[in-house]
């Protein structure tokens, strides 16, 4: 699970990171490079994570992680608006993603 966390959190970084090369044209090229590397150790901590857990499981973790979590770097970084009616489906991600590491 450990192996899936980390790739969820490169991911959102990677994204982190991709967004920053837009903004910041001084540092865009070394954004860029860290995204890409950041996502290319994702996708291969996932692949590693799919030898001892079954796809749907695995994909569904990742999937609902990397929504949650980049939705919060959004708007905890860069002052995204959040609207409240939003904040009730990402719950409902959250709760999910909770329950299908529970079972």
């Amino acid at each position: 699970m450990f192996i899936i966390i980390s790739a969820i959190l490169l991911s959102s970084l990677g994204a982190f990171a991709l967004q920053k090369s837009n903004v910041e044209i001084d540092n865009a090229g070394a954004y860029s490079i860290g995204g890409y590397i950041a996502f290319i150790i994702s996708f291969a901590l996932l692949e590693y994570g799919l030898i001892s857990m079954p796809l749907v499981f695995v994909l569904g973790i990742w999937a609902a992680g990397n929504a949650v979590f980049t939705a919060s770097i959004g708007y905890f970084l860069y002052g995204e608006r959040f609207p409240k009616k939003k904040i009730i489906p990402l719950l409902f991600i959250f709760f999910g993603l909770l329950g299908l590491s529970l079972t």
